[in-house]
């Protein structure tokens, strides 16, 4: 908890409960223009083993395209999926460190703001071997193969792609896991 507060003072998140409206989480948060774009749920170990059973993950989307954004987080939540969101890649990995043990996929934009992806999936993979990562960008495989080894993801999909084609993808990964 001391972390979560840490994380809310120093990039300026207000935290609200909202008991009135149903939500998946019984946690929202606000973000001002520099702070993580993020939603925390609090869950037993319990919770998340049987979350994880029936299919319900939980997604970081790396992403700096507020359009983008708000397309997939509302196709990812439509699915089930829980969703945290980072507008750059220091963002995302200060997620990551904080909330891994949550997080059971990373979708990565290639151009995201803030560090090469190479560094960032290295970091990433430093706080856990194991994550799924799918890398998303505009540029095509072969031309991004010629800076990033693709191999050291779980996938990659051209932009632009339609939201159950992501959805498709994780299901995919999501099966390889059990």
């Amino acid at each position: 908890m001391a972390e979560q507060r840490e994380l809310v003072r120093s990039n300026s998140i207000s935290i609200s409960t909202r008991g009135d409206v149903p939500m998946k989480s019984d946690t929202q948060v606000a973000k001002s223009k520099s702070a993580p774009n993020i939603s925390l749920e609090q869950e037993s170990p319990e919770t998340k083993t049987t979350n994880l059973k029936l299919g319900i993950s939980r997604v970081l989307l790396i992403e700096d395209d507020t359009l983008v954004v708000d397309l997939l987080e509302d196709a990812l939540k439509g699915a089930g999926y829980r969703v945290l969101v980072a507008k750059s890649a220091t963002d995302g990995l200060e997620l990551y460190r904080n909330y891994h043990e949550d997080i059971f996929f990373i979708v990565l934009d290639y151009s995201i703001p803030g560090m090469h992806p190479t560094r960032l999936i290295q970091n990433l993979f430093q706080i856990d071997p194991q994550v799924k990562i799918l890398l998303s960008s505009g540029y095509s495989s072969n031309f991004i193969r010629e800076d990033f080894p693709l191999d050291t993801v779980a996938g990659f999909i051209a932009k632009p792609f339609d939201p159950s084609k992501l959805i498709a993808e994780l299901e995919r990964l999501e099966g390889e896991k059990g």
